[in-house]
């Protein structure tokens, strides 16, 4: 048995996913989640969506672009109950991006990857920075600044 949920449902209502699949794979977590919610929402935060980028931004797209989109769609419609989930579907996408990946040098598969690590590690360190004391009793002052046309 499986289950799907988005991540914008989780940041969004994370108690919610959670009851979810609870239902879906009939199994109950150690914690109730009636007493877990307030824990649950203080860990899932909206801080963790760090990108609000359209699929499609209407520029040429290549193979490897397609599939990944289509695959996203497959798993929203399938976390949102819109269809049944075609696992033949999603077997086949995973060979044909296997197949791309295995053309790319691993010189350059490792270089992305690191630099995706990198990406992710700066923004949890700004997630940190814009929630800290002290990035909030400067507000007011960055917000002074940019009034007199200085560059914050």
């Amino acid at each position: 048995m499986r289950t799907f949920i988005t991540f914008d449902n989780l940041v969004n209502n994370p108690v919610e996913a959670f009851m979810n699949i609870e239902k879906t794979l009939d199994l109950r977590f150690p914690v109730p989640l009636n007493q877990a919610s307030d824990g649950l929402s203080q860990f899932i935060s909206k801080d963790l969506i760090h990108h609000h980028q359209p699929l499609s931004d209407g520029c040429e797209q290549s193979e490897f672009i397609e599939l990944g989109m289509t695959l996203h769609s497959q798993l929203i419609a399938a976390a949102n109950s819109e269809l049944q989930v075609n696992f033949e579907r999603l077997d086949n996408i995973r060979l044909q991006i296997n197949n791309i990946q295995h053309s790319f040098s691993s010189l350059l598969v490792n270089q992305l990857m690191d630099t995706y690590k990198i990406r992710g590690d700066l923004q949890l360190t700004m997630n940190k920075i814009f929630r800290s004391w002290s990035w909030a009793l400067g507000k007011p002052m960055r917000f002074l600044e940019r009034g007199l046309g200085k560059d914050v």
